[in-house]
C-alpha cells in the first residue's frame, strides 16, 4: 500500500500536468439556450445530445484482468457542435475479479459559467478471470453537469463492448445508450408558461477505442458516434498494483 501511495501522488501530478497541457483557448464559448428560438425544443435535445455524448466516454482502460489501481486523466471534444472541451479525471478501483468500481470529476470553465461533472461508474466483466477470457465488459454510469446558467444534465448510461488485441494494440468496440434528463433553469418570464421545465432524451451510439501500453502507462483515442453527433476523448492513465 505504501507502494501505490507513491506512485498515487506521483501520477497525480504527471495527470495534472497532462490536463493542464491539454487546455485550449476556446473555453470562452459557453452553455446558454437560446429561449427566442422558433426550434427552442428541437436545437435544446441536439445540444443536450451532443453533450451526453461528449460526457459518456467507455472509462476503463487497459484489459481489465490486472492491477487495483486505475487513474485516469483525459480531454474530450466534440466534433458536432461547437462546445468546450472537457477535462475528466477518473479513479476505478478493482474490486473483485469481474468487477471495477469508481468515479469521475471534472470542473472547467465554459463561458462565464464554471461547470462541474461528476458521476460513478460500474465495470461488469463476466468470464474467466485467471483464463484470461472477458472479452466482454458492461459499464453502467450516473453522470451529472451543473454549474451552466441555463440548465442541468443528468444522465443514466449503459453500454456493452469487446475487446480484441490487434499486434501490440488493444481496441475495444461496441454500443452505448445514455438517458439524459434536463433541468431548464432562468427561463425568461416571457417563455415560463411555453417552454417545458425538464426535457428527456436518449443517445445511443456506437464506441470505439485504440489504446497503447507501455509500462504502467495506457493511452488510448476513444470515440462516441451516432448519426447526429461525434466525439472523440485522447486519455492517459495509470495501472497501480497495491
Amino acid at each position: 500500500m505504501k507502494k501505490a501511495s507513491a506512485d498515487l501522488s506521483k501520477y497525480f501530478i504527471l495527470f495534472l500536468v497532462f490536463s493542464l497541457f491539454n487546455r485550449v483557448e476556446t473555453q470562452n464559448l459557453n452553455y446558454s439556450l437560446d429561449w427566442e428560438s422558433g426550434n427552442f425544443i428541437v436545437d435544446a435535445k441536439n445540444l443536450m445530445r451532443n453533450l451526453t455524448l461528449q460526457n459518456g466516454h467507455h472509462l476503463l482502460s487497459g484489459e481489465g484482468f490486472e492491477g487495483n489501481i486505475l487513474l485516469s486523466s483525459a480531454t474530450s471534444i466534440s466534433l458536432t457542435e461547437s462546445l468546450p472541451s472537457m477535462p475528466l479525471f477518473s479513479t476505478l478501483y478493482h474490486v473483485s475479479e469481474n468487477l471495477w468500481m469508481g468515479g469521475l470529476f471534472s470542473g472547467y470553465m465554459a463561458g462565464d459559467n464554471v461547470i462541474i461533472l461528476s458521476g460513478y461508474v460500474m465495470e461488469l466483466m463476466p468470464g474467466d478471470i485467471s483464463q484470461g477470457k472477458v472479452p466482454l465488459c458492461l459499464e453502467l454510469s450516473r453522470r451529472s453537469l451543473d454549474g451552466a446558467n441555463d440548465f442541468s444534465l443528468k444522465t443514466i448510461g449503459i453500454s456493452l463492448t469487446k475487446r480484441t488485441n490487434f499486434n501490440s494494440i488493444l481496441l475495444r468496440y461496441g454500443i452505448s445508450s445514455s438517458f439524459f434528463d434536463v433541468i431548464f433553469r432562468s427561463k425568461p418570464y416571457d417563455f415560463q408558461e411555453s417552454l417545458p421545465n425538464r426535457l428527456k432524451g436518449q443517445v445511443n451510439s456506437i464506441i470505439g477505442t485504440a489504446e497503447l501500453s507501455y509500462g504502467k502507462f495506457i493511452s488510448g483515442l476513444k470515440l462516441n458516434l451516432t448519426n447526429k453527433g461525434v466525439s472523440f476523448m485522447i486519455s492517459i492513465s495509470a495501472l497501480l498494483k497495491s
